[in-house]
């Protein structure tokens, strides 16, 4: 099952759709990806870096973005950085 599968009722319908039309639009530059990690670009009102890993089990998360800083729950930015790696094999 897809990571975004199982991560999806954890995120707000409204970051979904967001980061959803972020990754549609080509707005994610993967700069590093594998099985366990992932480094990305995500191209917005700025420039966002967005690092993944998994560790066991978890799912780890960053955003450079105000939103994530603030609030330290999934953003859009994040949102479109698991499309994107789910659509390369990654995670």
């Amino acid at each position: 099952m897809a990571l975004t599968t199982h991560l999806f009722r954890y995120v707000d319908d409204k970051v979904r759709a967001r980061g959803s039309s972020y990754f549609r639009n080509g707005s994610v530059d993967i700069i590093h990806g594998n099985k366990e990690e992932l480094q990305a670009l995500v191209f917005g009102t700025d420039t966002y870096e967005v690092e993944i890993f998994r560790l066991e089990d978890a799912v780890h998360v960053a955003c450079t973005c105000p939103f994530f800083e603030g609030e330290r729950v999934c953003c859009k930015h994040i949102w479109a950085a698991l499309l994107a790696a789910e659509s390369k094999g990654y995670l």
